[in-house]
């Protein structure tokens, strides 16, 4: 009796500290793509028409009779293989195992299972590659060269993965300056060590919620925010102890229990034509020391007439220059991260 589509059990999988159960299924959509999905086990309890749902909208050929054979299927199967689950990108480990570094498509480190990043909604596309290290270098990197305000949004880049390891805290800098200057282009520069700066960079006009889930989406990695103008000046300078103190605010469930509280590493990268006090002043507020330490404030004019550039390579104009190494930026990226943590 035909009742679904082959579905294959590979492991049963659970956080790094022995919670939160699921297990790896995969199959094949319509299109033939193969499709892997973390089914939680809180899932497979009740009538199954939550299970249903969820298969169907992911391209799940289901016979409308078959929604309690596929969940007494996925109740019943256990495989002996084992995987760990994160909400987070960046370090984690389990128990006495020597850390890993997990990304969307990889995990770097060494360790008997399987590590998968799984996150609800649409797939994360900001850790993408496209191009060669070598490309990267040449076409990206080569234009940072002589460009103090480049070189140092690009070391940030590749310092932010470190913190774990060093055991520094979080924090961020700020690239002040008139709009003209350049200072997005260093945002991109720097987003292409990581992945696609399109998908990459990011805006201060987002709300305190969506700065947690973003904060967790770039655990141990840059987080590049432009345009601090945007920012909501009456809860810019809590924003920033936010995520230079490493976790999302804390709260209660309906049933007086707490919830999942986001936590993070990083480093932030912030640019504006205005600084964090003259933000925070448009709401009758004032920076504190705390807040101007975890967000270093730097010019964006490097003092030779060409905003935040020094050495435009050769290019016409300060303009022509930011377009070349937006344009680069876009067609190489994401390389330079992954052989990072390789190394």
């Amino acid at each position: 009796k035909w009742f679904a589509q082959p579905l294959d059990v590979l492991a049963r999988c659970r956080d790094p500290h022995g919670t939160g159960w699921a297990k790896l299924t995969v199959f094949h959509n319509p299109d033939g793509q193969e499709v892997r999905e973390v089914i939680p086990d809180t899932m497979l309890a009740g009538d199954g028409a939550e299970l249903e749902r969820y298969f169907r909208g992911h391209g799940f050929n289901l016979a409308p009779t078959g929604r309690q054979l596929l969940r007494q299927y996925l109740i019943e199967s256990n495989p002996t293989a084992r995987a760990r689950i994160v909400k987070t990108t960046g370090w984690h480990r389990a128990g006495p195992s020597d850390p890993v570094y997990v990304l969307p498509a990889r995990t770097f480190g060494v360790d008997g299972e399987q590590w998968l990043y799984d996150v609800s909604g649409d797939p994360p596309k900001h850790f993408a590659a496209r191009g060669t290290l070598t490309e990267w270098r040449d076409n990206v990197a080569a234009l940072c060269v002589g460009n103090s305000r480049l070189v140092f949004a690009v070391s940030v880049a590749f310092a932010a993965p470190l913190l774990y390891l060093t055991k520094d805290e979080s924090g961020g800098f700020h690239i002040a300056g008139n709009s003209s200057d350049g200072k997005t282009s260093a945002l991109v520069a720097a987003s292409s060590v990581s992945g696609p700066p399109r998908d990459y960079l990011q805006r201060w006009r987002t709300t305190d919620n969506s700065l947690e889930g973003l904060a967790a989406r770039y655990c141990d990695a840059l987080l590049p925010l432009d345009d601090l103008g945007q920012s909501d000046a009456k809860t810019i300078g809590q924003s920033i102890y936010m995520l230079s103190n490493e976790q999302g605010k804390a709260r209660m469930t309906d049933q007086a229990g707490m919830r999942h509280t986001h936590r993070w590493r990083l480093l932030f990268l912030s640019t504006g034509e205005i600084g964090l006090g003259d933000r925070m002043g448009e709401a009758g507020q004032k920076p504190r020391a705390g807040q101007e330490l975890r967000m270093a404030e730097m010019p964006a004019d490097a003092g030779a007439r060409m905003g935040v550039f020094e050495n435009i390579h050769g290019s016409e104009t300060p303009e022509v220059f930011a377009r070349r190494v937006v344009d680069a930026a876009g067609k190489y990226y994401g390389t330079a991260l992954l052989a990072w943590l390789e190394y």
